[in-house]
């Protein structure tokens, strides 16, 4: 289950990326021109309009500049983190397997339960059992 999540992250960070470069390539408008007319009011009204358009533009830039780098910076660290705990968990698997496989062919290694223990006595009954031997 893990492995998907991991998979699913790093689909999600390569999206990431490729919804950056589409909104770098969309269009955000053209620049406008400021004119004169032969009224003043006219030229004022006109450049004002040009000059809120122009700024627009220069917003729509800037905005869309800032939305493609967090994008990509985003999608490069959903990718880096989710591989670096596939890979991680992918080797953890790995020195289960070796160790599990390791310690069925190692012959030296005897398994002991904790019944069959072995008795040893004692130096103080070993002691006593002298003392009885010699009455």
């Amino acid at each position: 289950m893990k492995k998907i999540s991991n998979i699913a992250g790093i689909i999600s960070g390569i999206i990431s990326i490729v919804f950056s470069f589409v909104i770098k390539s969309m269009s955000a408008g053209s620049y406008e021109r400021s004119q004169t007319y032969g009224g003043d009011a006219y030229t004022g009204i006109q450049n004002a309009s040009a000059q809120a358009a122009n700024n627009v533009k220069d917003l729509t830039l800037l905005v869309q500049s800032g939305i493609f780098a967090f994008l990509l910076v985003f999608g490069i660290a959903l990718i880096c983190f989710f591989l670096s705990r596939l890979f991680e968990e992918t080797h953890t698997i790995e020195n289960m397997t070796a160790s599990t496989l390791l310690n069925k062919t190692d012959a030296s290694t005897v398994p002991t339960s904790p019944v069959a223990k072995p008795e040893i006595p004692s130096a103080k009954e070993n002691t006593e059992e002298k003392v009885r031997g010699v009455e």
